[in-house]
């Protein structure tokens, strides 16, 4: 399936109001509102709501590929083996940040990095220096017509850059602005090419963007009521307590609940354990996570071994990219799981989000408390 067809796929019930239940019904882009008499009164922390892992990564390329090979991870190991071979294994979401917020995702989970590269002769370099750290001499022209400029702002990325923080932001501000009763949640993290400076620098974007719609005084236990009577409906929360600054600080967000798993199997087996433990009173996630937000991950991590297998034309059975990895979970039997043994997920991150997958989130609202 190419990349259109997903996208026309996952928009199909965009614009329609499906039944929840015999009492509820609600649309994807106002369900926050719509089932305010279910959810408006239940604390954060215990409203399930739909996330977007590596959110911004559907603006991955090889049109404008530049990696972040400050990562220094097991994507980025592989990118002069193969550049498609980056692309295939970043790109985590194909619904834009505005089709994601239509398709009732809340919670967005966005790696920033600040940006300083000069695209030349049709090759991303870093500063002065090519991608193999040669020293490229001042003044050399490249052929007639070549194509040569400066990056220098803050981007999202995962292995590669995709676009750029403000061309994310922006949109969720405006659909914010058109919808009085949903509320979002925005984890910024894997911070890399920062300085005290950018740290302060993308403080202040964030501010510029958001205004008063900022959270500050919100914590786990507001309720969905507090931020829209307060119309301070964006909670911005950081992964980096030491520059989270005015936002949240990682210890709103419950640890040990990144799955890190290969498989389906796995990683069904982890949250099952990692579920059941929160439940527990004898379990150790239950004190640790009590007035937290609880991240239900649905999502394999690929490694190394993953990735260069991607490349064996003789493996039949080679996965060759994150979205093919993606569609041996089965998603519908982790949130039939999260309902027939009544366990609040809070909130449920999956890569390539959907409207249906979303709207199996949002309903466990109405069958657990």
């Amino acid at each position: 399936m190419n990349r259109t067809n997903i996208i026309v796929t996952s928009l199909l019930c965009f614009a329609t109001t499906f039944p929840a239940s015999a009492a509820f019904q609600y649309s994807l882009d106002t369900w926050m509102g719509d089932l305010n008499e279910v959810i408006g009164q239940r604390p954060l922390s215990h409203v399930i709501i739909p996330g977007t892992h590596d959110s911004a990564t559907y603006g991955i390329s090889l049109d404008n590929v530049g990696l972040a090979i400050a990562q220094g991870g097991d994507i980025t190991q592989w990118a002069n083996l193969a550049l498609p071979t980056v692309v295939l294994w970043s790109v985590a979401q194909t619904l834009t940040v505005e089709q994601q917020l239509l398709a009732g995702v809340r919670v967005f989970d966005i790696r920033v990095a600040w940006r300083d590269q000069k695209k030349f002769w049709g090759v991303f370099y870093d500063g002065a220096k090519d991608a193999f750290g040669v020293e490229q001499p001042e003044g050399v022209q490249g052929p007639k017509g070549a194509e040569t400029y400066y990056f220098k702002n803050f981007y999202t990325w995962h292995g590669a850059y995709s676009v750029k923080l403000e061309d994310f932001i922006n949109p969720i501000k405006d659909f914010i602005d058109k919808h009085p009763s949903e509320v979002v949640i925005l984890k910024f993290g894997g911070f890399i090419n920062m300085s005290d400076q950018k740290y302060k620098d993308h403080e202040a974007l964030i501010k510029k963007t958001f205004g008063n719609l900022i959270a500050y005084k919100a914590t786990p236990h507001s309720t969905l009521n507090e931020l829209v009577a307060q119309n301070t409906r964006v909670i911005v929360g950081y992964d980096n307590a030491e520059h989270a600054g005015p936002f949240w600080a990682p210890d709103n967000f419950c640890g040990g609940t990144w799955p890190n798993k290969r498989t389906y199997p796995e990683l069904l087996g982890f949250l099952k354990e990692r579920t059941q433990d929160r439940l527990s009173p004898a379990g150790d996630t239950l004190a640790k996570c009590t007035g937290k937000l609880w991240n239900t991950s649905t999502e394999i991590t690929p490694d190394g071994d993953m990735i260069k297998n991607s490349l064996n034309i003789f493996d039949p059975n080679r996965l060759k990219s994150l979205y093919e990895a993606d569609k041996t979970i089965d998603k519908k039997a982790i949130i039939d799981y999260l309902r027939k043994n009544n366990i609040n997920p809070n909130v449920v991150t999956t890569d390539f989000m959907n409207a249906d997958l979303a709207r199996m989130i949002i309903d466990l609202n109405l069958v657990i408390k």
